[in-house]
């Protein structure tokens, strides 16, 4: 099952590196269909949301089987924080230059140290583009924070009730309060709570075998979906309850199709899907350098050119990463964590 989780997490980080290294820096310019690139690349930022719904998926199996809370809290702290703070200490020593990309002058280099980046995304500065990408970080913390607490409930009828209740209310809030979408934690918990109930699915071996089910072929909608948010794109955009409820229907369906037919068996998705953490950390700072060379040296090519080689660049430094800095960092982490008496 796990080939099928990177699967669908490498899906989601091409199309943030896209978003990023396409849209947001405006590479589709020089092509002649640019405006088709542009408005399909507009969207991709939406890659982010099946990191917490795959996010859910692995984490529900502590909400299925209970596993010991100490563990859970060590074994997320030695994932998220040595990477983490490797690419926040890279950027302080960049953002000393005062170089734009790094540095902005309003910006409280306090905020993603102490994974703050996306508590409220209106009336908060998320800061230079490097900074940026730290928001959905300060979320995943949250949603760890989240997991804990259920996790303390004894009782499963209560826990399966508060599971619930929060995961209509996070439905329902956006309709109720257009300004509550401005906070990370309540834009993304039903996906992560999706991803849960997906994997409770998987794991008891509950069959949709109703003549409804059958009829509405839940895990068909990736296909159509697209189609619909295509007809729709005047009216429904970023912070719109009912777009948001549409993107967590596409993106569930997709999960759910790639884990039911397990068709996918690439191992250059799977490469992608393992080293995703670091891809979605420097994608952008690894373009933003290859596109710097090329200027600096006169180099011609297309724009889309170093897109590419900025991928394929991120790809295999990824891969060095996991093997001499993420593996070995994490186990000793884990290691020194386990004898540490404030989590006993």
């Amino acid at each position: 099952m796990i080939n099928q989780v990177n699967t669908y997490r490498a899906i989601g980080v091409i199309l943030i590196f896209l978003y990023h290294c396409v849209y947001c820096f405006g590479t589709y310019n020089d092509l002649k269909i640019h405006w088709h690139v542009q408005a399909l690349t507009s969207l991709m930022w939406s890659g982010v949301n099946l990191f917490f719904i795959a996010s859910g998926f692995i984490n529900g199996k502590n909400f299925i089987f209970c596993k010991n809370i100490r563990q859970f809290i060590i074994k997320r702290i030695a994932r998220i924080v040595p990477l983490y703070f490797l690419f926040i200490f890279i950027g302080i020593i960049f953002s000393l230059k005062e170089n734009n990309f790094f540095y902005s002058e309003n910006y409280d280099i306090f905020i993603p140290l102490f994974f703050l980046s996306g508590m409220d995304f209106i009336n908060q500065n998320i800061g230079p583009a490097y900074f940026s990408i730290t928001w959905s970080l300060s979320v995943e913390i949250q949603l760890y924070i989240l997991t804990v607490f259920i996790l303390l409930i004894k009782t499963t009828t209560t826990k399966l009730l508060i599971f619930c209740s929060i995961f209509l209310l996070s439905l329902i809030a956006p309709y109720l309060d257009k300004d509550i979408s401005h906070f990370g934690f309540i834009m993304h918990i039903d996906e992560y709570l999706a991803g849960v109930f997906i994997r409770y699915i998987f794991e008891n071996k509950i069959s949709f075998n109703s003549k409804i089910f059958q009829c509405i072929h839940f895990e068909y909608y990736w296909i159509v979906i697209p189609f619909l948010t295509y007809l729709l794109r005047s009216d429904l955009n970023l912070g719109n309850a009912m777009f948001d409820n549409i993107l967590l229907l596409f993106y569930t369906s997709l999960f759910y199709f790639i884990l039911k037919l397990d068709f996918v068996k690439s191992k250059f998705l799977n490469t992608i899907g393992v080293n995703c953490y670091f891809i979605y950390l420097f994608h952008m700072v690894i373009f933003y350098g290859i596109c710097c060379t090329f200027k600096y040296f006169h180099l011609l090519g297309h724009s889309m050119l170093s897109v590419l080689i900025s991928f394929f660049l991120t790809l295999f430094l990824s891969v060095l990463s996991m093997k001499y800095f993420e593996n070995p960092s994490r186990l000793g982490l884990i290691k020194i964590l386990s004898n540490t008496k404030w989590l006993n």
